[in-house]
């Protein structure tokens, strides 16, 4: 896995560590942050830092989601740098904080941050990358949170003129026949 593709699953795995439809953290204590960390190979650092720059970068993904400027802007983590072998300076994070924000900046200088998008699902809100060609990808899963949109969205197109839902799409195809171009009533009871 190169630089960029580690850093993308960094910062997903970060802004996933919080469960929205879930309600769980799993930052949610000392404990819990270290043993993510551990998991990931990764110095924890500050907690609180990590959850602030978490909370910063997930409302500002909704933010952009919404077209809508973010609540309050959050600063990154002061990045040392080093040079490298070649000459060249690198970011050289030491904790997770500086971990997130090191693949912030990297993902943002290839021009990949505008990938990196949460789920519209209010009840989901699932942190991705979209590494679609065309950077189209809208759902964390098309086969769960894409489908119940769609659903949705087809079902309130099916409302009757009264603007009443009606009880099952099983109602609304059993309950109207089409004959020569005009509705007639049929026996709705499935």
């Amino acid at each position: 896995m190169d630089t960029k593709a580690q850093g993308a699953a960094l910062v997903v795995d970060a802004l996933n560590s919080v469960d929205v439809d879930g309600g769980t953290d799993a930052w949610a204590n000392d404990l819990d942050y270290l043993a993510w960390c551990a998991s990931r190979d990764l110095e924890p650092g500050s907690r609180r830092d990590a959850m602030a720059l978490r909370d910063t970068l997930r409302e500002g993904l909704r933010a952009a989601l919404s077209g809508r400027a973010p609540a309050h802007a959050g600063a990154l983590p002061v990045l040392p740098v080093v040079r490298d072998t070649d000459g060249g300076l690198r970011l050289n994070p030491v904790d997770l904080p500086g971990a997130i924000a090191a693949a912030v900046v990297t993902l943002t200088i290839a021009g990949d941050w505008p990938r990196v998008k949460v789920c519209p699902a209010d009840d989901c809100l699932e942190a991705f990358f979209d590494g679609s060609r065309n950077r189209s990808r809208v759902w964390c899963a098309m086969a769960d949170c894409g489908n119940l949109a769609k659903t949705r969205t087809y079902r309130s197109r099916l409302h009757d003129s009264t603007g009443e839902r009606p009880e099952s799409l099983a109602h609304v195809i059993v309950g109207q026949t089409w004959a020569k171009g005009e509705v007639v009533a049929g026996d709705a009871s499935v």
